[in-house]
């Protein structure tokens, strides 16, 4: 072939196009097979694998089966990156509940701790990628995003979160 035309020769072109679905092929594969196929469960599927589903229903206007699918696909995909963040903050919380021995409530932990929480854990969506997508029989969509990094769940519990003390400023 012929560099003439300041091209890459078209074998080359088809290999750096195989390369990521490859890199992300690895990844999964790591996953235990039980869990590469477990595609109900949110939230830590290994220490290096976050799963989250989403799930909408066809838009009611929507005629035909294409139409349904297509719009319910449409939905569940519209906040899917952001439920994904939301669900590694809730997952943070939860842990920090189980550390601290706290009760349900988690009212008190501070707006700016979650709000921090919630930037810090946008980093991680390049890491993640839609691994499955399915229908039910009422046409809505489920669809399926792991976020897949190497010391994923460390990193999330390394985060350091605080209860705002509702008694600040009062005198004992």
């Amino acid at each position: 072939s012929s560099m003439l035309d300041g091209q890459a020769p078209m074998h080359a072109r088809f290999s750096a196009i195989l390369v990521f679905p490859f890199l992300f092929a690895c990844a999964a594969a790591q996953l235990a097979q039980e869990k590469a196929s477990d595609f109900s469960t949110n939230g830590f599927l290994d220490d290096n694998t976050f799963q989250v589903t989403a799930v909408a229903k066809p838009d009611p206007a929507a005629k035909g089966l294409v139409a349904q699918r297509e719009s319910a696909a449409v939905k569940a995909r519209g906040g899917l990156q952001e439920s994904a963040v939301k669900a590694l903050v809730e997952c943070r919380v939860a842990i920090f509940a189980a550390e601290h021995k706290a009760g349900p409530d988690l009212a008190s932990l501070s707006a700016e701790a979650k709000a921090y929480l919630t930037g810090e854990f946008r980093k991680y969506l390049p890491y993640g990628a839609i691994v499955e997508e399915y229908y039910e029989k009422d046409n809505s969509a489920s669809i399926v995003y792991r976020i897949i990094k190497s010391g994923l769940k460390s990193e999330i519990e390394g985060y350091s979160i605080r209860f705002t003390d509702k008694k600040e400023g009062e005198k004992k």
